[in-house]
């Protein structure tokens, strides 16, 4: 059984803590993370398509966003 973290704060470098290793082991698909969590979990190119939706979701509420941040 594998353990999950959903989101690699390192991407698009790997995910590697000094200490990380002492508690699974990453070559051995103990630990997935980032994207390779969402690949196993969704298939082949998902966290692409995750990527790509939150990108679209960003570009439209950008504007918004900046507008609100602006008046403050």
């Amino acid at each position: 059984m594998a353990n999950a973290m959903p989101y690699n704060p390192y991407h698009p470098e790997p995910y590697l803590r000094f200490d990380i290793d002492k508690i699974f082991d990453i070559d051995g698909g103990q630990l997935l993370v980032g994207e390779e969590f969402w690949n196993f979990v969704a298939g082949a190119d998902a966290f692409e398509e995750l990527v790509a939706i939150f990108e679209r979701a960003g570009s439209k509420v950008r504007p918004k966003l900046q507008e609100l941040f602006d008046h403050r």
